[in-house]
């Protein structure tokens, strides 16, 4: 009768210990989990209506794959409207050398009422970019840009209609080999009628 005291104080006792053991261990797991600690956050974003992970990469020129890293999303990196989002800071951004679709070249974009100009410098190797235009409703590809060996480029294109009267448009270049794409946000002077 004492031994099967002593078996069922052993299995109780064993039971509580791997009951504290789990409960450790799901808080240690959940401090993994946690997003990105507040100090390697240059802002906080809310994300929009059918917005995607590499608009706001793009929107706010960081690294797709830190951007996913700080928020702890996983491939295909699904986001909803209204989930609020850590933008990495610079210093917490991989020091990974892979070129990444913001590297190396840079882009201007002046708008007249009808037309647009680009212009681009230090364009990498020989490349075709679809200029693509972005406002709140819309999303067009207005052309594409060739480009030689590192100079420079550049190119009018027609503004469509439906972007004419858009105060802000998105200019996007997207490389049709890679996929990668860079982005500015420029707010356009409207005359009145």
């Amino acid at each position: 009768m004492n031994t099967d005291n002593s078996t069922r104080e052993l299995r109780r006792s064993a039971w509580i210990g791997l009951g504290v053991i789990l409960v450790i261990g799901a808080f240690l797991l959940a401090a993994l989990v946690v997003p990105a600690r507040a100090e390697s956050c240059m802002a906080k974003y809310t994300v929009g209506a059918s917005e995607t992970l590499q608009d706001i990469a793009d929107l706010y020129k960081v690294r797709l794959r830190d951007l996913a890293r700080v928020n702890s999303l996983k491939k295909p990196y699904r986001i909803e409207k209204g989930q609020v989002l850590c933008i990495p800071s610079k210093n917490s951004q991989s020091s990974d050398p892979t070129p990444g679709p913001n590297d190396g070249f840079t882009f201007d974009v002046s708008f007249l009422s009808t037309t647009f100009i680009i212009e681009a410098g230090n364009m990498p190797g020989r490349n075709t970019y679809y200029v693509i235009l972005e406002n709140d409703t819309r999303r067009i590809k207005a052309g594409m840009l060739r480009t030689a060996n590192g100079g420079k480029v550049r190119m009018i294109f027609d503004l469509n209609e439906p972007m004419r009267s858009s105060k802000e448009v998105n200019v996007c270049l997207k490389n049709i080999t890679s996929n990668a794409s860079v982005c500015r946000k420029y707010t356009r002077r409207l005359s009145s009628p």
